[in-house]
């Protein structure tokens, strides 16, 4: 009887495995600080929010204590960043927006050509990918992920390295980048590779930066740093270059510095490799 009693739960967790696949994230929970007393019924199992980063899928049940006291906000991955507040004691069901990426669903057929574009055409990049030698002579402010000095750079709200570069200018350089209470939160000199790495203390959807950059002569080029949700759910099977592809289309918004970002986690393959080097020349 006990030998049958594990073989059929052995066949349970089987069938249960087959059929469970990761979920398309819709929205993350947003805290005043770390979220307790949240607990997520995802695939009839049970989950501490900690667990899941924050993130939720279609389908999922959400339930606040009565005991929680703090302001928590739910953010949709949305064209419009929807979002809808929680209350101790209560329980919500996770449903997916209608129309969660507005324009961004019109754009079937152009995401598609352009994709083709950036993974399939040759293109000669400056030879070092991070560090161009092109622009010596340019004054800043000019930089390859830049368009519009005026247009803030959007990051991912995610607390990761950003690798930023540029072009023009005389070394050595200075990367200064200030929080919103315009405190000093990176400091950087004697650069002299058009080069660096960095990670920022709060990645915090609408967390605002100011990033300095300065040369030899004093030039400086002024740029903001935005980190937000993305403009639209996170498909976990979607593919990931198709996906940079769709941010770059965004005319609001200037992802640049986070397709960088991504492409430098990214296995180096020949479709890789041609995506930077489209991004670094602005081929597209």
């Amino acid at each position: 009887m006990r030998l049958n009693f594990l073989l059929f739960s052995v066949l349970m967790m089987l069938n249960y495995n087959s059929y469970a696949k990761p979920c398309t994230v819709i929205g993350k929970i947003q805290a005043t600080e770390d979220v307790s007393g949240v607990l997520v019924i995802r695939d009839i199992r049970q989950h501490e929010l900690n667990s899941l980063n924050g993130e939720l899928c279609a389908g999922d049940i959400v339930t606040v204590s009565e005991s929680c006291t703090q302001d928590l906000v739910i953010n949709y991955y949305s064209e419009n960043l929807e979002q809808q507040p929680l209350e101790a004691g209560q329980q919500y069901e996770i449903t997916g927006l209608d129309t969660p990426c507005g324009n961004w669903c019109k754009l079937t057929k152009k995401t598609k050509r352009l994709y083709l574009h950036l993974t399939r055409k040759n293109i000669n990049p400056p030879k070092r990918i991070v560090a161009t030698e092109r622009g010596d002579n340019e004054d800043l402010p000019v930089s390859t992920l830049i368009t519009d000095a005026q247009q803030p750079l959007y990051l991912f709200a995610e607390n990761q390295q950003v690798s930023f570069f540029w072009k023009g200018g005389k070394a050595p350089y200075q990367l200064i980048v200030k929080d919103q209470q315009g405190q000093t939160v990176i400091h950087q000199n004697k650069l002299h590779s058009k080069h660096a790495l960095f990670t920022l203390p709060n990645a915090a959807p609408n967390q605002t930066y100011q990033l300095i950059l300065q040369d030899k002569q004093k030039k400086r080029l002024e740029t903001k740093i935005v980190f937000r949700l993305p403009p639209f759910p996170l498909d976990p099977d979607e593919n990931k270059l198709l996906r940079l592809t769709r941010l770059l289309l965004d005319t609001e918004r200037n992802w640049r510095l986070e397709a960088w970002r991504q492409l430098q986690t990214f296995p180096d393959n020949g479709k890789v490799h041609k995506f930077k080097a489209h991004l670094i020349v602005n081929d597209f």
